[in-house]
């Protein structure tokens, strides 16, 4: 399956007051399966997913000493990419159409935030998830060159990453080095709808996160460490609406 992508989503970090409103655009999507029931009850998928695009950030900027005021900025850049392995059996049918199968495996998502090559307010943060994911899948072959299936699933993050490099803020911060701090824990959400016609697909979906904040580091603001600073990326959720399309061979 060889797509493209358009999506829009929300983020927010509810505890310190900040949000996002984005869209993704054009996006690349490419996947292979093996999926034939008549042939093996068994099933199994690889896929690739490659987004960018830009949001507008609601939140505030801090001074060093702390003081915080409110901040708006448009048109920032960010990418995504995600990474799907995921294995399962046909295990029944509704009725003679809709087949029935059981879905597990795992979503890889890095997302980068860009916005510190538009803006000195901003540096730039990436974020690196692996989700255990399990699910069911509900497909019917509606005639001889049309198929739909509905999928959902959900899983927890069973391991997560954040990195934060404060340096491109400059200043004070020029030296501060780069920090990768774990995340603690969150889930998701995937619904999806395919539908299939001749050699096209079209695949809307919603997905929900949920990730944890990460834990409080403590780094050195100037080479001789005279000054120190804390640092901690906090609480954050993404809901996001989009549709896949491309073709299949």
């Amino acid at each position: 399956y060889l797509g493209t992508n358009f999506s829009m989503f929300y983020y927010s970090e509810p505890d310190i007051d900040v949000s996002h409103t984005g869209t993704y655009f054009p996006g690349f999507v490419g996947r292979i399966e093996f999926d034939n029931p008549s042939a093996a009850r068994v099933y199994a998928r690889a896929g690739y997913t490659y987004q960018t695009g830009k949001y507008d950030y609601n939140g505030y900027v801090q001074s060093f000493s702390g003081v915080r005021r409110p901040y708006t900025e448009a048109a920032l850049p960010q990418t995504k990419q995600t990474f799907e392995f995921m294995g399962g059996a046909y295990v029944g049918n509704l009725n003679r159409n809709i087949l029935v199968k059981l879905i597990g495996g795992v979503e890889f998502e890095q997302t980068t935030d860009n916005a510190y090559t538009a803006n000195k307010y901003f540096y730039k943060r990436a974020r690196d998830t692996y989700f255990g994911m399990i699910g069911i899948g509900l497909c019917s072959d509606i005639a001889h060159n049309k198929s739909f299936e509905f999928r959902a699933l959900g899983g927890t993050a069973v391991s997560g990453y954040h990195t934060t490099r404060l340096s491109d803020v400059g200043g004070i911060f020029a030296s501060a080095p780069e920090l990768r701090q774990k995340q603690t824990g969150g889930l998701r959400i995937n619904l999806s709808a395919t539908y299939k016609y001749e050699k096209l697909w079209f695949q809307p979906y919603a997905t929900h996160t949920r990730l944890g904040a990460t834990a409080t580091d403590k780094f050195c603001v100037t080479t001789n460490c005279a000054v120190t600073a804390t640092v901690n990326e906090p609480a954050n959720q993404t809901t996001e609406f989009g549709i896949n399309l491309g073709v299949w061979f």
